[in-house]
């Protein structure tokens, strides 16, 4: 039987990319699980929408990482060790159509600063936080299973809000404060429709936010998320 070759370069982005989604592995295919069964699921459980407006409400976790930073007074960059920390988000939203809804949602996050890397400086403890206030304008496309079960597609652009504060070390400068930077988000889910009002929905996303400075320290602020909602249709037709 003749041997495959992997060439070294692909094994060792293969390899990063399996670090990197371990941590959500089991969710995410449960998340893949419950969208293939959706797909199975007989036309006679499927429930209509009552109204064109809803209201959501979402609690999850956010799995930041290492999060990239350059401060530009003393060349320093490299990145900083984040805990996962937990998410709520509101959201008011419209259905345009059988398949396509607008979301607006208003989401917070915060999350503790524990450790720094530096690059060709090696790694060290670091002291500090990062909070946010994120708004976006969301866009869902809904797959008519003809079921109660409804796997959708999102996306969404937005701004944020980030607070922070850390004390310096390795080089890098101290701050306390906060700045404003364009956000975007990118998901999928499935819904389940218990009633005719509510439903009740499991989606992961990933969200990023850009172009924050802070005391001299540009920062990107990203993260994936796994979220639990639920959506209760308001009275209007």
């Amino acid at each position: 039987m003749s041997a495959i070759l992997i060439p070294a370069g692909f094994s060792a982005k293969l390899s990063i990319g399996c670090v990197m989604t371990f941590r959500f592995k089991k969710p995410l295919l449960l998340l893949l699980a419950m969208l293939s069964a959706s797909c199975g699921l007989g036309a006679g459980g499927a429930i209509a929408n009552s109204s064109k407006i809803y209201f959501a409400g979402y609690l999850g976790l956010s799995h930041f990482g290492d999060e990239d930073f350059s401060d530009s007074s003393s060349g320093v960059s490299g990145t900083f060790e984040t805990k996962t920390a937990p998410n709520f988000a509101g959201a008011l939203g419209l259905r345009l159509s059988d398949n396509i809804r607008l979301e607006g949602e208003l989401s917070y996050r915060d999350t503790d600063i524990t450790g720094m890397n530096i690059n060709n400086g090696g790694s060290m403890s670091a002291d500090g936080s990062l909070n946010s206030w994120t708004g976006l304008l969301n866009l869902y496309y809904d797959f008519n299973t003809h079921s109660k079960f409804t796997p959708y597609l999102s996306g969404g652009l937005g701004f944020s809000r980030v607070a922070g504060d850390f004390s310096g070390g390795g080089g890098a400068a101290s701050f306390s404060d906060e700045a404003y930077g364009l956000s975007w988000q990118a998901g999928a889910g499935l819904k389940y429709r218990a009633n005719d009002r509510t439903s009740y929905s499991l989606g992961y996303r990933y969200l990023d936010t850009v172009g924050l400075e802070m005391n001299g320290v540009d920062l990107d602020h990203s993260g994936h998320e796994l979220r639990v909602g639920l959506q209760y249709d308001l009275d209007w037709r």
